[in-house]
């Protein structure tokens, strides 16, 4: 009986010792997107248009204006001012008086000081660009042109005049402008604003505008093209055609 029990003893498994497999856990954290920087727009510094400055008698300066040079220097001074401006001499100014360059910039006197002035320059306009396609048929045929000077107030432009394929006569003012006024009109002058041809009522006092003549009109025969005011029976400014 000892014998078996102690085979039954044998045949009893032995305990076997439990492994417990730790798993280590990683946390995985998302990427994030790179942060874009805003983008900096630089920004053109605005042209400068007008200037302004001041003169002793004699003196030369350069002043710059939509990236123009003006050399300018006082020739005299007294109740009235006069200029020498990249060697074109201007008229005699008074006080807040405006002269028209060549270029079309403007010379205003702003002010009369003790042997000294102070004055402004203005950049000339920009051209504007006028389809006149639709006006010029094929055989088109430019009679004239002008720029506007001042003569009484400031006025200042561009004048063409042209014959189209139909016989018709085209007058067209571009870039223009001039000083507000009663009963202003344009008109073909010979000498003098005596011998004139009505043209029509000015449209208006700034930008480009056209005007329609008589086939028979005979531009030749005129110098200038004219803006008068009839109320004042004043030359605004005036075209010399060729």
């Amino acid at each position: 009986m000892k014998q078996k029990s102690n085979l039954q003893k044998n045949k009893q498994p032995k305990n076997q010792k439990k492994e417990t497999v730790k798993v280590k856990e990683t946390t995985v954290e998302p990427k994030q997107a790179p942060v874009k920087e805003p983008e900096t727009i630089k920004q053109e510094p605005p042209e400068i248009t007008e200037a302004k400055t001041t003169l002793d008698v004699g003196e030369t300066k350069t002043v710059t204006v939509a990236g123009r040079e003006y050399k300018i220097k006082l020739l005299s001074v007294s109740n009235r001012a006069q200029f020498v401006v990249n060697g074109e001499v201007t008229k005699d100014l008074i006080i807040n008086g405006v002269d028209t360059l060549k270029d079309q910039a403007e010379i205003q006197l702003l002010q009369i000081l003790y042997n000294a002035v102070e004055i402004k320059i203005t950049a000339p306009p920009e051209k504007e660009e006028i389809d006149i396609s639709s006006l010029k048929g094929k055989g088109t045929q430019q009679i004239a042109t002008g720029i506007f000077q001042t003569v009484e107030k400031t006025t200042a432009g561009h004048v063409e005049i042209t014959r189209t394929a139909e016989g018709e006569i085209v007058m067209q003012l571009q870039s223009f402008v001039t000083q507000p006024g009663a009963g202003l009109y344009v008109y073909l002058v010979d000498e003098n604003i005596g011998d004139r041809y009505e043209v029509a009522k000015l449209t208006t006092i700034t930008g480009g505008q056209t005007y329609n003549l008589p086939g028979d009109v005979d531009v030749g025969k005129y110098k200038k093209v004219a803006i008068y005011s009839k109320s004042e029976e004043k030359v605004y400014g005036e075209a010399i055609i060729s």
